[in-house]
């Protein structure tokens, strides 16, 4: 998939305990304003991401120099779609971050409905006001390269079409074709 870096779109396995100084300092450095999570902390009983950022609204979470804090909870935006505002301190510096998880799209399958996929996008798109947006999965190259493959491959006008419940079909079917036939890794970095 060409261009991955075009758009301001890095994807990337969940990040693991050892490394989270690494994935803020990434998100920071590169002025990432969004991120968008497309796994669960844990699947089954396999932890698939470590816990990057706190709980709850007075924990903070404290990696490497990087101070995280849950800003806002928003309202959930569709179904099964979190989003958190996150405080990120380090230095001198801070950013306010936009934090959007999918914690119901399993592992090697399409999404089970595509329509919180789709207003996942849009909202990433919108929040992100032309920063890059930061996504990741567990290994950073099923889910992740799917969600990457909309925002490079489907127009805005095709994701305002198929935004009607009538067309979600579509992008379910245009999903689970990428997922079958887009075999080979997009990206996979090993932080």
């Amino acid at each position: 998939m060409s261009g991955i870096f075009t758009e301001g779109i890095f994807s990337f396995q969940g990040p693991l305990l050892e490394f989270v100084g690494d994935f803020w300092h990434m998100i920071t450095s590169e002025k990432s304003s969004v991120i968008v999570m497309l796994c669960n902390f844990n699947e089954g009983k396999h932890e698939k991401c470590c816990f990057y950022l706190p709980k709850e609204k007075r924990e903070v979470g404290n990696f490497g120099e990087f101070k995280v804090t849950v800003k806002e909870f928003k309202p959930d935006p569709f179904d099964s779609i979190k989003h958190t505002v996150l405080d990120v301190k380090w230095d001198d510096k801070a950013a306010v971050i936009n934090h959007l998880a999918n914690f119901n799209w399993p592992d090697h399958t399409a999404p089970l409905n595509a329509a919180p996929t789709i207003g996942m996008f849009k909202l990433s798109r919108s929040l992100s006001k032309g920063a890059p947006i930061t996504v990741h999965c567990s290994a950073g190259i099923g889910r992740s390269a799917t969600f990457v493959a909309l925002v490079e491959q489907i127009p805005n006008t095709i994701i305002t079409i198929v935004s009607d419940p009538q067309y979600v079909d579509i992008l379910q079917q245009l999903i689970t074709h990428h997922r079958r036939y887009e075999k080979k890794p997009v990206l996979q970095w090993w932080m």
